[in-house]
C-alpha cells in the first residue's frame, strides 16, 4: 500500500483526499473493532479486490471498465458498515465523497478514471 500512495496518490489532489480517507477510515475500523475474526476475510477479499482495481486503472487497457456494478455493489456494503459505526460529520462527509466517486467511476472506462484522478 505504501507504493501505491508514495509513488501515485500522493501526486494528486483526488489521490492525497483518498490518502486521508484511507487513515481516517483505519481509524474508525480499529475503534471500533469492524476487523475481527468474523470479517477479516471479507475484508481482505475486498482490499485484494480493490487493488485489482487499481492496478486495471494504473496497468490495464485504457479501454475496460475497472469498477463495475458488482465492485460498486461490494464497496457499497463496507461503506454502509462504515455509516453504521459513526456519526462523525466529518466522516460522513468522506463516505459521501467516496459515494459520489464511486456513482461516477462506475461504468466508466481505466483512461477516463485515471485523467481524473491525475487532475
Amino acid at each position: 500500500m505504501y507504493v501505491l500512495r508514495d509513488s501515485f496518490l500522493i501526486n494528486s489532489t483526488m489521490g492525497q483526499w483518498y490518502i486521508t480517507y484511507y487513515y481516517e477510515l483505519s481509524r474508525i475500523a480499529i475503534e471500533n473493532n469492524m476487523i475481527n475474526a468474523s470479517t477479516y476475510l471479507d475484508y481482505l477479499q475486498f482490499g485484494v479486490d480493490l487493488l485489482a482495481v487499481i492496478n486495471k486503472i494504473r496497468n490495464g487497457d485504457p479501454t475496460n471498465i475497472p469498477v463495475d456494478e458488482d465492485m460498486k455493489s461490494k464497496a457499497e456494503m463496507f461503506l454502509a458498515d462504515f455509516r453504521f459505526h459513526t456519526t462523525d460529520t466529518l466522516i460522513i462527509q468522506y463516505l459521501d465523497n467516496i459515494q459520489g466517486d464511486l456513482d461516477y467511476f462506475t461504468g466508466k472506462d481505466a483512461a477516463h478514471i485515471l485523467s481524473i484522478i491525475e487532475n
